[in-house]
């Protein structure tokens, strides 16, 4: 549940983040930094997500299944 905890905490830093760097890039002039600075925050989510998946979900599972077996 902790690892849980923090995957949040990271990703609402992270879209923290991005709001304010929104802020300070003026869209009308620079569209292409606006769209680049989404797709660096959406693969840093993605990036954590997996992560996440891979190091603590899958193992709990695999505990689990073996548990009932």
């Amino acid at each position: 549940m902790r690892e849980f905890i923090m995957l949040i905490g990271y990703l609402c830093l992270i879209a923290l983040v991005q709001m304010v760097l929104e802020a300070f890039i003026d869209s009308s002039k620079r569209p292409l930094h606006v769209h680049i600075l989404n797709i660096a925050c959406i693969l840093g989510c993605v990036y954590l997500l997996i992560q996440f998946v891979f190091e603590f979900l899958l193992s709990e599972i695999m505990s689990f299944i073996t548990f009932l077996f």
